[in-house]
């Protein structure tokens, strides 16, 4: 029986950091609760994490709920939108989630970071300021960023395929 297939954590964290470059899209593994490798993380998920009812939302949402999610492109009680995907990292015990994006599908407003200040007893001030550096972009492209990042790890994948046909077991890929 083939060995799953799986990617080297080293390789798995270089790629990440590409594709953050490249996009400015936010991009973390879930292990637990929250990501402990990160790229591009959002102010604004900084400063709703300080309020322990939005911080309650954003576990629902990025936290271990999304552990038992399919894939797919999901929005947050922030508004901001990412993909989810599943990833056989070698080294982490088990499959890894991934959160990529933290993207506005559209400008919000003033009136709208205001209300969503008031509803957490946030300060609009940083609300409105930690909005500032999401980036606004279309979920096509956020669609489009997931289907490369799927097509990346599977055609890695395939090369992991015609090592084992050649007889070479237990292949990472590194």
């Amino acid at each position: 029986m083939a060995a799953m297939k799986q990617i080297s954590i080293e390789k798995w964290n270089y790629i990440k950091k590409c594709l953050a470059t490249v996009t400015g899209y936010y991009l973390g593994d879930i292990f637990g609760v929250y990501p402990p490798e990160e790229q591009n993380e959002r102010d604004i998920c900084r400063v709703l994490k300080g309020c322990s009812e939005a911080a309650d939302k954003c576990s629902e949402t990025c936290g271990l709920n999304l552990l038992a999610r399919e894939d797919g492109i999901v929005t947050c009680h922030g508004g901001l939108s990412f993909f989810a995907m599943t990833v056989p990292v070698n080294g982490s015990g088990e499959l890894v989630r991934i959160v990529g994006g933290k993207i506005l599908a559209r400008m919000v407003d003033r009136e709208e970071c205001i209300r969503l200040a008031e509803k957490y007893g946030l300060e609009p001030y940083r609300v409105i300021q930690a909005m500032g550096d999401v980036r606004i972009d279309s979920l096509e492209n956020l669609v489009a960023t997931k289907a490369l990042l799927e097509a990346v790890l599977e055609s890695l994948f395939r090369e992991q395929r015609e090592l084992e046909e050649e007889g070479v077991e237990d292949v990472t890929l590194v």
